[in-house]
């Protein structure tokens, strides 16, 4: 594993982005977004070597994007490229007693636990006593093995290291007959009881020096009262393993193999070239296991004794009921296989509710699982638990998850224990998640993104495989709520694409076709669906196809719905605003009246759709100039959201439009200070909520180049131009309306104050959009194509040389014809 530190100015650096974030030296989100532990963010400050890719996490979650500006690139001597595992060797010539060679591992290859085996050296120097825990099968006995092994070669224990299995019963047999074997006590037989006899080998021991004592897989219930007499204290160093969490004791929580390390772990096994040669399949055995060491040692050793089994079979057959994981090869160590492991765990759950819990969890999708304080309140001993048994993982204050094949296990639990509840179990997950679904807003900001992030891929696993148990009233709004929130993901990406998009025509879709196989064609909630699809292609600008949706949502509703019904209004809202954009005027307009209408007759007058609705209505006025109706509904519908309690006027996005709308109005009746005013506001808002390359700033910073160019401010116009061409470019297309729109009105102010050059390549990157999108020949690609003509004519008129304009061959073509 390649490991790195912080170089002496990388430290100071460090620092200085943690003093930005305003976070403490051991702040937890610092190493929760890392995914790696305190003590490891401690040796990361402390400038110890870590691994690579921790240091890497841990420098991106301060910002610090440049690791290798502040790591130590120095490199140690290197360790041979296939090191051989430490194996017990004679004792050293100090004669140190030690009984590990009884347990000698049988794992060809001891991988991912460089850090680790560090980690607990260090804490063992300043607690002296410290458990390994974590859930079974995750490679804690290995680990230990492998620490006292090191530590017994290194000679850092020359009064001995003693192995005790606690799981065979007997650790104060054991320990009296090292110190009768190795150490040749002679404990007095006069003494009455084995504790007595465990006391007097602490306070009797013979071999000077420190000593270790193992304690291998410690379980409350079975060795809680022997603990006491394995606390000697003193010279004598303590490491348990354990599943369970224990107070008193420095505990050291043992995370799952990297991915780097369990095809590393494989390759111990299988031969490389055949991981090589099914990439796909070796990375679907990679998230089966989750990094848990015994299944990977498991799989391996079943694959490497049939070389005639692809991965990709074994992969497609694998549970785990499956041979290779229920029974253990005899040459392996540890006693059990993964099944059996997590059913002495599920066995040692005191309660049935902790079972039933553990079971409904095993329903939520494979992320972390966020809980609410209330959740938290309610589920606290069953939570504690499922967490001290290593069953569960808290992975922050508010978060856990399972283990991928704890969660097979739970899942299987609910089928072979619960089949009769499992019905009702299944209804009330998917209702938990559906319900926080719901609470997504229609516009979300950047916070509000991050807080429902953790929900989808949960509402996702109930799209998918908890649909049946989703109630009707429900079932549409699983899939709105997965399409909204990558459409506003995508808006609220530092880099967005496509993708964000992609995703959401996917889900919308997919909630179409389940709403009409539920519903049928003819049905209110398939409408919604077909209306929420309807809604992206909108906001995409492929208007025809939206319209083409909309009016088959509507013509539904009309068989379904008496005419003043909210949804009617609502999808007619919809149609109207897609013909104002296509700036079909008189047909929006007739529409939107008929939706103000129904609103004011079904609406409180405060009621906030009503202020959408007659926003709306509003901008259909304003685009036909008719500015004092226009004007009254913008400061009515304004006036509506100021009066909202819900939410603060400064992150109210739904403000932010009316505002901007009535800044537009000023600014058309050549009222600049007025448009000014509330575009400023505008800003105030969208820099309170959103990222700086959101797709609204392009529509803000488009209005503020308009005004600057009204008040023959042109230096802003023009900077106000680009910023919103940025913008533009990055979230949507060159070819989206409103872009192009953007780029005539930077064209239109290059040409007025004769900057040819500067205008000359927006004219042909105009030219070559509608040459490829509507051909050549085209009345509307001619037009364009004489006004380029035009232009030239002007500027070389001017006495604009030809090495000032730029080389293109459309324009070179253009200007060899004048």
């Amino acid at each position: 594993m390649v490991t790195i530190a912080l170089s002496p100015s990388g430290k100071a650096t460090i620092e200085a982005a943690r003093k930005r974030k305003g976070w403490n030296a051991t702040e937890s989100a610092w190493y929760e977004l890392a995914f790696t532990t305190l003590a490891t963010l401690k040796r990361f400050r402390a400038g110890k070597r870590i691994d690579h890719g921790t240091f890497v996490s841990l420098c991106k979650a301060v910002e610090v994007t440049d690791w290798e500006a502040v790591a130590d690139l120095d490199e140690p001597t290197p360790a041979p490229e296939n090191p051989p595992s430490p194996q017990p060797v004679d004792p050293p010539s100090t004669g140190t007693p030690t009984n590990l060679s009884r347990y000698r591992r049988t794992v060809p290859k001891f991988v991912g636990r460089d850090v680790a085996m560090q980690e607990v050296s260090d804490l063992m120097a300043a607690h002296g006593a410290v458990y390994l825990k974590g859930m079974g099968g995750l490679g804690k006995t290995e680990l230990a093995w492998q620490w006292a092994n090191q530590q017994y070669e290194a000679g850092n224990f020359p009064g001995g290291v003693v192995w005790l299995d606690m799981a065979a019963g007997n650790p104060g047999e054991q320990l009296i007959l090292f110190c009768q074997t190795e150490l040749g006590a002679d404990i007095p037989k006069e003494l009455p009881t084995l504790e007595d006899r465990i006391a007097y080998c602490w306070q009797h021991w013979p071999q000077a020096g420190a000593v270790l004592v193992v304690l291998d897989d410690v379980v409350r219930n079975r060795d809680r009262a022997k603990l006491a007499m394995f606390r000697p204290g003193g010279r004598f160093r303590m490491l348990w393993t354990t599943q369970e969490r224990w107070s008193g004791v420095e505990h050291y929580p043992l995370d799952q193999l990297s991915d780097g390390a369990a095809r590393e772990l494989l390759a111990s096994y299988i031969d490389p070239a055949r991981l090589e040669a099914e990439p796909d399949a070796v990375e679907g055995l990679l998230r089966w296991f989750g990094g848990l060491p015994l299944g990977l040692e498991l799989a391996g050793r079943y694959l490497a004794l049939d070389p005639f089994l692809t991965i990709g079979d074994y992969l497609n057959e694998l549970n785990l009921t499956h041979e290779s994981l229920a029974e253990k090869p005899e040459e392996m160590t540890y006693p059990h296989g993964i099944k059996a492991a997590l059913v002495l765990s599920w066995g040692r759950l005191q309660s049935d509710e902790a079972r039933r819990l553990a079971i409904s969890l095993g329903l939520f999708g494979a992320a972390p699982i966020p809980l609410s304080a209330e959740w938290q309140k309610n589920w606290h001993e069953p939570l504690k638990q499922l967490v001290n048994l290593s069953l569960l993982e808290r992975k922050t204050k508010d978060q856990v998850k399972l283990h991928p094949i704890v969660r097979q296990f739970v899942q299987e639990r609910l089928i072979v224990k619960l089949s009769t509840e499992a019905n009702g179990l299944k209804r009330v997950v998917a209702g938990m998640i559906v319900r926080e679904g719901k609470k997504l807003p229609q516009i979300l900001t950047m916070a509000q993104v991050k807080e429902f992030a953790p929900w989808i891929p949960h509402l996702e696993e109930v799209a998918t495989n908890l649909l049946p148990w989703v109630v009707d009233e429900d079932l549409v709004d699983v899939f709105g709520s997965i399409a909204l929130y990558h459409t506003e993901q995508d808006y609220n990406m530092a880099e967005p694409s496509e993708q964000g998009y992609d995703m959401a025509e996917h889900w919308y879709i997919k909630g179409v076709k389940k709403a009409r196989i539920r519903f049928g064609n003819c049905h209110k909630d398939t409408a919604c669906a077909i209306n929420n699809l309807a809604e992206l292609y909108r906001l995409q600008g492929r208007y025809k196809v939206a319209e083409k949706r909309y009016l088959e949502a509507l013509s539904i509703d009309a068989k379904v719905l008496s005419p003043s019904d909210p949804q009617v209004c609502s999808h007619l809202n919809n149609l109207g605003l897609v013909y104002w954009e296509m700036e079909k005027h008189k047909d929006a307009e007739l529409i939107l009246l008929k939706v103000e209408n129904i609103a004011r007759h079904n609406l409180s007058s405060d009621d906030p759709d009503l202020g959408i609705y007659i926003n709306n209505l509003a901008n259909v006025y304003l685009s036909q100039k008719e500015y004092s109706r226009a004007e009254k509904l913008y400061i009515e519908a304004k006036e509506i959201e100021e009066a909202r309690k819900d939410i603060s006027q400064h992150e109210n996005r739904q403000l932010a439009t009316y505002l901007n709308n009535l800044a537009q109005l000023y600014l058309e009746k050549n009222q600049y200070k007025k448009s000014d005013f509330f575009y400023k506001k505008v800003l105030d808002i969208f820099k309170n909520t959103l990222r700086p390359n959101h797709p609204d700033f392009f529509t803000l910073f488009n209005n503020f180049a308009l005004l600057s160019k009204r008040q023959e401010r042109y230096q802003d116009a023009e900077y106000f131009f680009i910023k919103a061409l940025d913008i533009g470019h990055a979230n949507l297309s060159k070819q989206h309306p409103h872009v192009l729109r953007t780029t005539e009105g930077l064209l239109s102010l290059y040409r007025n104050q004769q900057k040819y050059s500067e205008a000359e390549p927006l004219f042909l990157e105009i030219l070559e959009i509608f040459w490829d999108n509507l051909g050549k020949d085209h009345l509307d690609t001619q037009t364009v194509l004489n006004n380029v003509i035009n232009f030239y004519q002007t500027a070389l008129a001017a006495g604009l040389p030809d090495t000032r304009l730029r080389q293109h061959p459309l324009g070179d073509a253009i200007r060899s014809r004048l």
